[in-house]
């Protein structure tokens, strides 16, 4: 590819190396005709954008982003791509030329913006796919009642299936989604509503998508057949959907315990040596508070002692006592007195690094006799990276690749840190991250961007400034806040991961987080200048993993903002 924005083609993005199937083109050319007055629009308001090459840079930018086949398929048509581009930069609402080329000009937002509106809730994907499986169901003269209740959850079918469009593997995606429709549309849909109702004692939370499809199955076993709406609401088949659900559960266990039929005349052992699957995360051991405090654990411990936003926030209390730099009366200066008299209330830096090596094995921390160490923890996240790692590889070449090794390495994680982040520990990161923020928020005060600042007028040259001045080192703020942020994003799927559950966009969330994860941490150690602390022997080194993504294509995952409200 062509690095060079001089002779690169403002609008063009790179097309799928793979035959695509007919009926794609169908769906991508009416798709095209249904916006066809939008897009005209689109091309005069951008047609002077494409001069200023802004969007030969965005172009080149999604160009090296790894794209699933439909989102690439979508962009790589000009007209398409140009429409997103203007709806990305105000659509209609902008009417000044100079208004949609301030938003042209952020690159960031203007690429997150992009992709963010091909994947959205009735975005382009969304609309492309319905497409797809019109002309799919038209071919076939598959005529579908959208009042009948097994025809509404067509869209969730259809999304949760990763509909291949590579030549000849549309119509067997699409007759595998309509057979489950007619299969499990209405019963699921009905479940659905029972589950919703009033009427249901039962917990809500104990309805994992594996145990509804448990019982949907034990309904079509049993032959139950709801036929009206009348019906179901007078609550006849509720006894149905109960006692289905007490089956499926019940079903893994053994039904007499041969010690309580001895003496028992005429008694029989009877067992149909099913065993318990432990299909609810419950069951498995999995907490996932303790996994998002864990999470919330790590996030503190790249912003606030590899970035060294604890030590940054002191050295500004110590100018402003010893009159180094002067505060007006005022919300600023009131924060840096609080924080400054709360210092001996909090969390002592050896008292975080205690934790940090407890729960994470990271840092230098000295443990106390009786605690033990989370040795596992670095090779545990090492091998999740890796899996995601050789996925992205496999990929590349073929879209039907196996998920397994990776849930298998999420639910090992999963174990170990609901494990591991208990005790006192989630009172501990509630209080270190309370710390945490109200140093953030004093940095951030606009007295302190005033004087520390500099042109780009963010805490983050604030920290950068101050660590320079005062602490003799040199911070790399952008990756350690990506490190803090997407590595977060990946304990929150760790938290929430049900096999069972999993949406296809979360699992994508997931690669893009571990992507940018791994590229941050490769780049980090590779210009280490001592301002984090040291890797643990135990802690697998990132670049080994970066170089098995050789001929790869990754996003720039920049974060932007002040907000970290992610975690």
């Amino acid at each position: 590819m062509n690095n060079s924005t001089q002779t690169y083609d403002a609008f063009f993005i790179d097309a799928l190396r793979v035959p695509i199937d007919s009926y794609c083109k169908t769906a991508l050319e009416k798709t095209k005709s249904d916006f066809k007055n939008e897009t005209e629009e689109a091309g005069r308001k951008l047609d002077e954008a494409r001069r200023t090459g802004q969007i030969a840079k965005l172009s080149q930018k999604i160009n090296e982003t790894r794209l699933d086949d439909i989102t690439r398929l979508l962009l790589s048509d000009k007209k398409i791509y140009t429409l997103v581009i203007y709806r990305a930069t105000g659509g209609d609402s902008v009417k000044v030329t100079e208004e949609r080329q301030k938003k042209i000009d952020d690159l960031e937002g203007l690429y997150s913006e992009v992709l963010r509106l091909i994947k959205a809730e009735n975005g382009f994907k969304e609309y492309f796919v319905a497409r797809l499986i019109t002309e799919v169901l038209d071919s076939l003269n598959y005529t579908v009642d959208l009042k009948d209740q097994q025809w509404q959850l067509l869209d969730d079918f259809s999304l949760a299936k990763d509909i291949s469009i590579r030549d000849g593997e549309v119509k067997p995606a699409v007759k595998e989604i309509l057979d489950k429709v007619n299969l499990y549309g209405k019963p699921m849909f009905y479940l659905n509503q029972f589950i919703a109702s009033p009427r249901n004692l039962i917990d809500k939370n104990n309805f994992s998508a594996a145990i509804k499809q448990s019982i949907i199955d034990e309904l079509i076993k049993q032959g139950i057949k709801i036929e009206d709406d009348k019906s179901f609401n007078q609550g006849i088949y509720d006894k149905y959907f109960v006692q289905a659900y007490d089956r499926v559960t019940k079903q893994s266990a053994v039904a007499d315990d041969p010690i309580s039929t001895i003496g028992v005349k005429g008694s029989e052992v009877s067992w149909d040596f099913v065993i318990d699957t432990f299909d609810t995360v419950e069951s498995q051991g999995v907490t996932p508070i303790n996994i998002k405090a864990a999470g919330a654990l790590e996030y503190v411990y790249y912003i606030g002692e590899v970035m060294r936003v604890f030590d940054v926030a002191n050295t500004l209390v110590l100018r402003w006592a010893s009159g180094r730099i002067d505060i007006p009366e005022g919300k600023t200066n009131t924060a840096i007195y609080n924080f400054h008299k709360l210092r001996n209330q909090r969390n002592t830096p050896e008292e975080r690094a205690m934790l940090y090596k407890r729960v994470l094995n990271k840092g230098e921390g000295q443990l106390l006799s009786m605690m033990v160490v989370n040795d596992a923890f670095p090779a545990l996240w090492h091998q999740l990276m890796t899996e995601i790692t050789e996925y992205i590889r496999k990929t590349e070449a073929s879209s039907s690749i196996s998920r397994a090794s990776i849930f298998q390495a999420t639910k090992n994680l999963q174990y170990n840190l609901s494990e591991h982040m208990k005790g006192m520990a989630r009172i501990q990161v509630t209080e270190d991250y309370a710390h945490l923020k109200a140093a953030l928020e004093l940095l951030n005060a606009p007295e302190i961007i005033d004087n520390f600042g500099g042109r780009r007028k963010s805490c983050w040259s604030v920290i950068e400034q101050i660590a320079k001045e005062d602490l003799r080192t040199v911070i790399s703020t952008s990756n350690i806040r990506t490190l803090a942020v997407e590595g977060n994003k990946i304990f929150q799927w760790l938290a929430n991961f049900d096999e069972g559950k999993t949406q296809d966009k979360e699992f994508q969330q997931l690669l893009q987080s571990a992507e940018a994860w791994i590229i941050a941490q490769a780049s980090l150690e590779s210009n280490n200048n001592g301002s984090q602390p040291p890797q643990q022997s135990a802690q697998p080194k990132m670049p080994d993993l970066l170089n098995n993504m050789n001929n790869m294509n990754f996003p720039n995952f920049q974060q932007k903002g002040d907000d970290f409200a992610d975690w």
